[in-house]
């Protein structure tokens, strides 16, 4: 086996083993809250989001497995993980047998009740830890998820967990599966995203840090308008008005290349221009920029072609007959008076 093929096989096991190792410390830790559930204090919700949990990181633990052995046939597998997942099965069974498993249960005759909720599917955007997109985000989750009186807490903070990725996963991600979890889990993740002099310091830099437009065309126009329109509406709902605003202003004015900005000083007939005023002319300008595009594009001739047209026989063959007639290859008859040339 080549060096470097044995070098990337041994980095490629190593990875695997790394993340066996992470995917069994879910498989033990899960099991250990099961272990500790009791039919007092654990409801049939909470008993089979923990399943649920526990057969996805197994099913992962099995495959991840399976590929280490593929490689390296005398790995040594760890039989406890197994042992405690079978375990851990066999008192689920045990918890979801029990009659007395809750007080507030619904009773066992009314199976329509007892079927788990699923969320309307509606893509909610994942939230990656940008303080500029927390708001839109909790707004969403409020609506679909935290207003919904049909789901319990329990899912509630299951489906939390899912929309989150990155820092604020690892922010909530040890928090046990309990029912109280998911208000702990929305403090943590309100008090750590929603600060709103944070929030308002990135669309403001957002809209400084624009990029200047050196070649303009309707596209890149376009999004430049885009980018000012929606940092204008966010600062708009944080109590920030820009509209009138010199400094913002100035700061655009300088984005513009140079006939763009001649161009929109033209247009004023105020002394005191505002943002609108400009978002408007840009529009037009983009506007005019995309039909002027299409215009062109209808009236540029079609290219030459490589090969004889009709036309072009047709000119050759006058071209062809004049010079017979002006220069004559001797002995050939005239064509207009028949008689042979000199």
């Amino acid at each position: 086996m080549p060096a470097d093929q044995d070098c990337e096989q041994t980095t490629s096991i190593t990875a695997l083993k790394q993340r066996l190792k992470g995917i069994k410390s879910w498989v033990s830790r899960l099991a250990n809250e099961i272990e500790t559930l009791t039919a007092e204090t654990a409801t049939a919700v909470i008993v089979q989001v923990k399943e649920e949990r526990l057969r996805a990181h197994f099913t992962k633990y099995e495959e991840c497995l399976l590929q280490i052995i593929s490689v390296d046939p005398s790995f040594d597998m760890d039989v406890t993980v197994e042992q405690k997942y079978m375990n851990s099965l066999v008192k689920i069974k045990q918890l979801l047998s029990n009659r007395e498993l809750s007080k507030d249960e619904k009773p066992v005759s009314d199976p329509i009740s007892r079927l788990p909720v699923n969320l309307p599917p509606i893509n909610i955007p994942t939230f990656t830890g940008k303080y500029t997109e927390y708001k839109t985000f909790i707004g969403i989750f409020n609506a679909v998820v935290h207003k919904d009186k049909r789901l319990e807490k329990i899912q509630k903070f299951y489906y939390f967990q899912m929309f989150l990725q990155g820092e604020p996963y690892n922010l909530i991600k040890n928090l046990p599966m309990l029912e109280s979890s998911y208000d702990e889990a929305l403090k943590i993740i309100d008090e750590r995203y929603n600060n709103e002099f944070k929030i308002k310091m990135e669309h403001l830099n957002l809209l400084l840090d624009i990029q200047p437009l050196t070649k303009t065309n309707a596209p890149i126009l376009r999004q430049f308008v885009s980018t000012i329109k929606q940092q204008k509406a966010a600062l708009k709902n944080l109590n920030i008005d820009i509209e009138t605003c010199p400094m913002t202003l100035c700061v655009i004015l300088r984005k513009l290349d140079a006939l763009c900005s001649r161009e929109f000083q033209l247009t004023l007939d105020t002394k005191e221009p505002s943002l609108s005023t400009l978002i408007e002319f840009l529009d037009k300008r983009a506007l005019a920029l995309e039909n002027s595009t299409a215009a062109m594009q209808l009236t540029k001739p079609p290219p030459a072609s490589s090969g004889f047209n009709h036309r072009g026989r047709e000119n050759n063959a006058s071209a062809t007959a004049l010079k017979a007639i002006e220069d004559p290859a001797p002995g050939v008859s005239c064509l207009l008076c028949a008689e042979h040339a000199t």
